[in-house]
């Protein structure tokens, strides 16, 4: 009995360590704290990067390659679009996402990708599938065989992650398929704004009789990839909302779709917690992992799934959800 205590109180006081240096980050700005969790995983990971990759012409056309000095030709690939609110980022605040899924046997690909005010909707969802053709054209070149592309994003990155993985049209474009895509991971993604009714990014979407476009909900279907939707309870920027209902409505229609709401994290503490140092916060890192790990193939939702998938719908979503758009719902809470 007092080992166990002792257990509790122990991991109750390091989740308050953990805790605290993430609320540290948010008051310092999360780009040096990411640079320095990127230092930090350099040191103690056995990982080649193959930096400044150009994936096209623009010079945010560029990506990071991370991979696992281990690395074997099977090993899993994942492309990784990171948050800004589609305004701000760089990949290299963002190297301890690579080093950190590097250490569970992924190949990792951080990729920036163009920002407003130079380019609007949908160009940025262009650029992701852009690097996305370019992993699955040029993986063999690093060791890696041929095989599906696994993607993964944070807030905006996640958006853009469902987008390209849901509308086929990004693919497309890129002489791409669904086929192509494993799984994917998204963290903390506002899925089902009406980007119209937020002033801080309403200039960067279209108008609101075009925005469903730019609404990963729109395009739910039963024939997505395996999708994993992370978020924090205590999340003030994108309600856990969004996960929730993509995954409901993916559910609906027969595809393999799950969220997890993990009590007491916040927007920034998803991400953090894909670095091992703050894996302590949420297990954001173990559960991405084992879900990538899983293989394309996944277990499609049965009645009684898609059952509850339609009652939580039905208590927490108006009518006029999928049928028009209701030009008073966000699913982003203010002060995004």
């Amino acid at each position: 009995m007092h080992d166990m205590i002792d257990r509790t109180n122990f991991l109750a006081s390091r989740r308050a360590v953990l805790s605290g240096l993430a609320a540290s980050a948010a008051v310092v700005g999360l780009g040096g704290c990411t640079r320095m969790l990127g230092g930090v995983a350099e040191l103690t990971t056995d990982v080649t990067v193959h930096e400044d990759l150009a994936y096209g012409p623009h010079k945010r056309h560029r990506l990071d390659l991370y991979i696992p000095d281990k690395a074997s030709a099977d090993t899993p690939v994942v492309l990784f679009l990171y948050g800004g609110s589609w305004k701000w980022g760089s990949r290299g605040r963002y190297a301890f996402v690579g080093y950190g899924l590097a250490s569970r046997g992924f190949a990792v690909a951080v990729a920036d990708y163009r920002l407003y005010p130079e380019v609007r909707f949908p160009e940025f969802n262009d650029d992701a599938a852009r690097a996305a053709a370019w992993l699955q054209s040029e993986r063999s070149g690093f060791g890696l065989a041929p095989g599906p592309l696994n993607l993964m994003g944070h807030s905006a990155g996640a958006h853009i992650a469902a987008l390209i993985a849901l509308d086929p049209r990004y693919l497309e474009r890129r002489d791409l398929t669904p086929a192509d895509l494993g799984r994917v991971v998204g963290l903390s993604g506002p899925y089902g704004m009406y980007p119209s009714r937020i002033d801080f990014v309403a200039d960067i979407f279209p108008p609101a009789a075009e925005e469903a476009m730019a609404r990963p909900v729109t395009f739910a279907r039963g024939e997505a990839p395996p999708m994993l939707l992370l978020h924090g309870a205590d999340d003030s920027l994108v309600s856990p909302k969004n996960s929730e209902t993509l995954a409901n409505l993916l559910t609906i229609e027969g595809a393999a779709a799950e969220a997890r709401v993990y009590p007491d994290v916040g927007h920034r503490e998803m991400v953090l917690a894909l670095s091992p140092l703050f894996s302590g916060l949420a297990p954001v890192l173990d559960d991405a992992s084992a879900f990538l790990k899983s293989g394309p193939a996944a277990q499609r939702p049965d009645q009684e799934r898609r059952a509850q998938a339609v009652r939580y719908l039905a208590a927490n979503t108006p009518d006029s959800f999928r049928r028009d758009l209701d030009p008073t719902l966000t699913f982003m809470r203010l002060g995004y």
